[in-house]
């Protein structure tokens, strides 16, 4: 009995399996100018709090 398994090389290849952070495709869409936005905000914020 042979327990072969169909390969998933596809979906690991597949744009949609990425992580969404790691995404830089995903990250620099037009979706997600308000997250970045958002992030460039807190980083400034991030910065400010920390100086004091």
């Amino acid at each position: 009995m042979s327990d072969q398994r169909p390969s998933n090389a596809a979906q690991l290849a597949s744009p949609s399996y990425r992580l969404a952070a790691l995404d830089q495709d995903f990250l620099l869409s037009e979706s997600m100018r308000g997250a970045r936005f958002l992030m460039e905000y807190e980083k400034a914020e991030d910065a400010l709090r920390a100086w004091g």
